[in-house]
């Protein structure tokens, strides 16, 4: 049991550290006296750089954790789930940047029913790219 805990605390670590920075940073008490000292511009810096290093100190753990698989795996199955994140990165990008009436949030813009542009192949595409990911 001692090579299980020395195998998976640095991942467990970093997994709570992480949710832990998130879970702090948005407690309106602790966000108003950090705003307060840092500025509003320090804050965001500040929370985001830590954000990006805690979420490179998970993906370095995780890649360092024990790899357990659960099934085997062929080569394609490595191309398909690459094919599908690619799918899923465009979706992404489209909804983020499109302007799409039909969702919520994106970018405000006049919409041209003429030209539909991803509202032709999904209404929200960034569920749709949500669900290849977990795909």
């Amino acid at each position: 049991m001692q090579g299980f805990w020395a195998d998976w605390a640095p991942l467990a670590l970093a997994l709570c550290a992480f949710v832990a920075s998130h879970a702090l940073a948005v407690r309106p008490a602790l966000k108003r006296w950090l705003s307060a000292r840092m500025g509003a511009r320090g804050f965001t810096l500040a929370y985001s750089l830590l954000s990006v290093a805690l979420l490179g100190w998970a993906i370095l753990a995780a890649g360092r954790a024990p790899y357990l698989p659960l099934w085997p795996t062929d080569a394609w199955h490595r191309w398909t789930a690459a094919a599908l994140m690619l799918a899923a990165c465009l979706l992404t990008a489209q909804g983020l940047a499109g302007v799409n009436p039909l969702s919520f949030g994106g970018r405000a813009g006049t919409f041209d029913p003429d030209r539909p542009g991803i509202a032709s192949l999904s209404r929200h595409p960034l569920l749709l790219a949500l669900a290849l990911w977990a795909l």
